[in-house]
């Protein structure tokens, strides 16, 4: 599994390279109108720094929410363990009855 995800990180890396050596020279004028009122930066970008912006940021606005969340479950795992190690140690049963006992 890790020989598949290495290929296809590698390939996805290459073509990222070639496109950004093929289109280097290419530039767009980045332009913002809201109608009343509008911006243009200055200076032409280039694409394929449009384009790796525009990737950090998406990547940034999806592992962001993530890593909070993981934060938040990491903490509730801490609290439930020990709430388990406190019922443990005053010799409470933690788990469920028996169902085969009445």
């Amino acid at each position: 599994m890790r020989w598949v995800v290495l290929v296809a990180v590698l390939l996805f890396g290459g073509s990222a390279a070639l496109f950004a050596v093929q289109n280097s020279s290419r530039t767009t004028q980045l332009s913002f109108d809201l109608g009343v009122a509008a911006w243009q930066l200055s200076e032409p970008v280039s694409v394929p720094a449009l384009i790796a912006v525009c990737v950090g940021i998406g990547f940034l606005l999806g592992a962001v929410p993530l890593g909070l969340r993981s934060l938040r479950l990491g903490s509730r795992v801490r609290e439930l363990e020990a709430n388990v190690a406190v019922n443990q140690a005053l010799g409470k049963d933690a788990g469920a009855k028996d169902p085969g006992s009445w």
